[in-house]
């Protein structure tokens, strides 16, 4: 197993990575308009899901998607059901979370390549995800898969329904993408 580290720019965190066929890969940073949008996600969704007793959703935690691959994944913002992991059950204290998101959030930066955000895809769903959500700003869509070739495409106008996943969860996407883009 390789535990090469592939060369780091000053901007990186080195405590920022994932794992894919066991090779870490350091993460830059998301910017501030993904980062504010992913603190929108996980307020609303976090303030729903507990009142819910759904569940819990958290951000940039490292889960351990195939330990045969060694492949950890980091979404953006993620959900954990109650049934997935008990709510009343503390997380581990280990680096990567041993279990499956049921709900994986990716926020696209302006220097996400899109095959990039179709591996994450499918990693996730090979892992037993139940769905991803994939967040472009800069369109202001949300393309929520439902399996890997199966996706549904919400625009500012529409409202994000987490539904069977979250039921009932329901996101007017002007709240998420505040202000129109710029032309």
């Amino acid at each position: 197993m390789s535990t090469a580290l592939m060369p780091r720019p000053p901007f990186v965190d080195p405590d920022h990575y994932e794992v894919v066929d066991g090779v870490r890969v350091e993460l830059p940073p998301m910017a501030a308009r993904e980062t504010s949008i992913a603190s929108r996600l996980l307020r609303v969704l976090g303030t729903y899901t507990a009142s819910q007793r759904l569940g819990e959703v958290v951000v940039e935690m490292l889960y351990q998607i195939d330990a045969a691959r060694n492949l950890q994944r980091r979404p953006d913002v993620s959900f954990v059901s109650a049934s997935t992991w008990p709510l009343d059950t503390e997380a581990p204290t280990d680096a990567a979370w041993a279990i499956v998101p049921d709900i994986a959030i990716e926020i696209v930066s302006p220097t996400s390549a899109w095959n990039e955000i179709e591996t994450r895809v499918r990693d996730y769903f090979r892992g037993g995800t139940r769905q991803v959500w994939v967040v472009s700003p800069r369109h202001q869509l949300v393309y929520v898969f439902e399996t890997q070739t199966r996706v549904r495409i919400f625009s500012r106008d529409d409202t994000l329904t987490g539904d069977p996943v979250v039921p009932g969860f329901a996101l007017p996407l002007a709240e998420l993408f505040l202000a129109p883009p710029a032309p």
